[in-house]
């Protein structure tokens, strides 16, 4: 089951760095680092924002969540004309990994 979870990480962390995504790392202390991810390995994440280089341990965050925009015809009754795309924020955590999805 832990390496499945380990897996689990690897994928998602690996997606948002090619992709290049804004993260929100939320940390126990309830400090929240934004940013993107530069690189992680098995026990920490590097986080770059404005320049700035981060290393945060996996075992002091929450979870991470980015913002992924829905398609604009995903929904076409619920959509008004004007309003914007509801957003979807998706959540993972790196301990309760196999449940947040």
């Amino acid at each position: 089951m832990a390496q499945y979870r380990s897996q689990l990480q690897n994928q998602f962390l690996s997606d948002v760095r090619k992709r290049r995504q804004a993260v929100e790392i939320v940390l126990e202390t309830g400090n929240v680092l934004k940013g993107r991810v530069k690189s992680y390995d098995r026990f920490s994440v590097t986080l770059v924002y404005k320049g700035q280089t981060e290393v945060v341990y996996k075992s002091a965050i929450i979870y991470i969540a980015y913002n992924r925009r829905r398609q604009f015809d995903s929904y076409p009754s619920r959509r008004r004309d004007g309003e914007r795309p509801q957003r979807d924020f998706r959540r993972f955590s790196p301990r309760n990994s196999d449940r947040d999805f």
